[in-house]
């Protein structure tokens, strides 16, 4: 008896429903080659093994091994033998159109299989002969006999392939366009998850390191459905900056590491390579302090970098003064302003400008509100803050001057990229943001804003 089912929720039913009576989904209902309570065909599992107390179960069946990228292998985690990719480790990697998802997997499968091990790249977008002309292109030659190349939609040809290819690490790309004879059309919620649970299965069960590639949806989003990133170890989302001209890849689930690494690349004619140190370009060619510029210490995620905040403070062109920033929520810069107002004896009724350079977009940090103070502070009273100070603080709406997350990983990062001085609350530091503001400009005897100059004048 031919039984329906509906892509969207999975529901089941003997006739085709226009409309399904369980997600309310129009034309979702396709037809299945299995039976009534027949899961065989939707699942390949084995028995599973009898329970076992903690102290017996091995953990060494989960080896690392790195990719040839340095912030690739930051991003996995940190393993009892080095970072980098774990046997067995599933992983969902999403990004928009064009951003480098395929080049970064080529790069890394060049870099896991070594000598007499070989690498799966499963497509079921591209041709073998694009694959190999994008290996050729980024200049891996040497790993040209390790890569095995398969282009074809059915997820039941991959299956195959990862059960007799004793594989170290394969990829499956994209989610999106695999199906199975007993599912619908590929794409929809129902097939993306359960071709991920298939793949997830016999990529534990052979330990291969499997890369499954998603695609970006209108809003940003990885597209698909839940299901398919609460069945992997790992999920990973690949970004461009273009203030930068840096890509950042970022994990929001990490079974095998942490979720806070970032991690930096560039992109250039033979690939992505690594931005392993971003603040020191920019820190070493920093010039004399000049007015409204202020070195910062930032955490993007759990990744302490240094950068620049400048500030503009000009007398105002309309009736209401604009306060316009860049690489910093607007709504912040406005509560630094009236705490600044109220506790630094600081009013301005004039222009504030702001810009924060970035190597990951806009930032969060509420370490950033020390340093939007003093650059203001240091605009509108048209001196410099010395340029071998750095510093970090969080702003309350008392005027106190409270520690940032990831204080000590901070000020390790400001010693060594060179700061002699870093001012930070704590015992040591400050702790209101008048002493801040003596502290970073000891010479001001008072602090004028443009337009109170404008109207002494």
């Amino acid at each position: 008896m031919t039984r329906f089912a509906c892509q969207s929720c999975g529901h089941e039913a003997d006739k085709r429903w226009e409309r399904c009576p369980e997600c309310f989904a129009f034309g979702a209902f396709a037809a299945t080659s299995g039976k009534r309570g027949d899961k065989a065909s939707r699942s390949s599992t084995s028995p599973a093994a009898p329970p076992a107390p903690l102290s017996g179960v091995s953990i060494e069946r989960h080896p690392r091994r790195a990719t040839g990228l340095s912030e690739l292998d930051r991003v996995l985690g940190q393993g009892p033998n080095g970072e980098g990719m774990a046997a067995g480790q599933v992983l969902v990697l999403g990004g928009s159109p064009g951003v480098g998802k395929s080049t970064l997997l080529m790069q890394a499968l060049a870099g896991l299989c070594g000598d007499g091990e070989r690498a799966l790249y499963a497509s079921g977008e591209e041709t073998r002969e694009q694959i190999a002309e994008r290996a050729h292109r980024l200049g891996l030659s040497e790993a040209l006999d390790r890569i095995e190349v398969l282009d074809t939609h059915d997820v039941d040809d991959v299956l195959r392939a990862l059960e007799g290819g004793q594989y170290v690490t394969a990829v499956a790309d994209s989610l999106q366009t695999f199906t199975a004879s007993d599912l619908g059309d590929p794409g929809t919620p129902r097939t993306v998850a359960v071709v991920a649970e298939r793949l997830t299965q016999a990529a534990k069960r052979h330990d291969v390191g499997l890369w499954l590639v998603g695609q970006a949806t209108k809003d940003g989003r990885l597209a698909g459905p839940n299901a398919a990133a609460h069945v992997v170890d790992t999920l990973l989302w690949f970004e461009r900056e273009l203030a930068a001209d840096v890509r950042v890849l970022r994990a929001a689930k990490n079974r095998f590491g942490s979720v806070g690494e970032v991690g930096l690349f560039r992109m250039g004619p033979d690939g992505l390579t690594d931005v392993s140190d971003p603040s020191r370009p920019l820190v070493g060619g920093r010039g004399p302090a000049r007015p409204g510029s202020v070195w910062a210490v930032v955490c993007d995620e759990d990744r302490p970098v240094a950068v620049e905040v400048q500030a503009l403070v000009g007398p105002p062109r309309d009736s209401a003064p604009k306060r316009m920033a860049s690489g910093v929520d607007a709504q912040r810069l406005a509560l630094v302003l009236a705490v600044l107002s109220r506790h630094g004896g600081l009013e301005i009724e004039a222009d504030v400008f702001v810009d924060v350079h970035a190597h990951t977009g806009r930032l969060s940090d509420r370490g950033l509100d020390l340093p939007l103070a003093l650059a203001v502070a240091s605009a509108a009273a048209g001196e410099p803050v010395a340029a071998e100070l750095a510093c970090c603080g969080k702003l309350s709406l008392t005027g106190e001057v409270l520690a940032p997350w990831r204080l000590d990983g901070r000020l390790s990062e400001a010693r060594r990229l060179g700061f002699t001085r870093v001012l930070v609350p704590g015992e040591q530091g400050v702790s209101t943001l008048r002493e801040a503001l003596e502290a970073a400009m000891p010479t001001a005897a008072a602090i004028t804003p443009p337009s109170a100059a404008k109207e002494d004048a």
